[in-house]
């Protein structure tokens, strides 16, 4: 998957972006205290592979403790909850939202995509990737159609193989 944001051309054009991967975030052992102290220094942000850990559902053999903010019974909406809770603050910084192996099990098991109900429920509509693509980062001169853009790619992966420059 490619995906291409564009952005106006500005010599004195600064973005302080947060690429955060494997945040597990419902999962009690996560820094979210450092994870958010991130997002707050950052402009934009993308959430990268395994941003949740979805490991606690009645169907998950993995399943340990919970977070103790996932207590109740209803996994799912538990997990909406506490993913519009965590997200509302910082929801308009994120651009992107990549998946990983944790949130494609879930998708399998659960037949839900998690990451796009919680988008819909915070009023977001960042690029939503599978576990590898790339991200171009267009800088067109908007002043000057005949002026070249230019641009920064970005490949990611969440597991080795890909092949590609990292």
């Amino acid at each position: 998957m490619i995906s291409q944001l564009n952005y106006k051309y500005d010599p004195d054009f600064k973005m302080r972006l947060f690429w955060a991967n494997d945040v597990h975030l419902d999962s009690i052992y996560c820094k979210r205290e450092k994870f958010f102290e991130h997002c707050n220094m950052a402009d934009k942000i993308i959430l990268s592979g395994d941003f949740w850990d979805l490991m606690e559902g009645k169907f998950d053999k993995r399943a340990s403790k919970k977070s103790p903010e996932l207590e109740r019974s209803e996994y799912i909406n538990d997990l909406i909850d506490f993913g519009i809770k965590h997200l509302e603050p910082i929801k308009d910084k994120i651009i992107g939202w990549n998946a990983g192996n944790h949130e494609l099990s879930f998708k399998k098991f659960s037949d839900f995509n998690l990451t796009k109900q919680v988008c819909k429920e915070l009023g977001i509509n960042p690029i939503i990737n599978g576990m590898h693509g790339y991200y171009i980062f267009r800088f067109r001169h908007y002043t000057h159609p005949d002026k070249n853009s230019n641009a920064v790619n970005l490949c990611f992966t969440h597991y080795t193989g890909m092949n590609g420059r990292r």
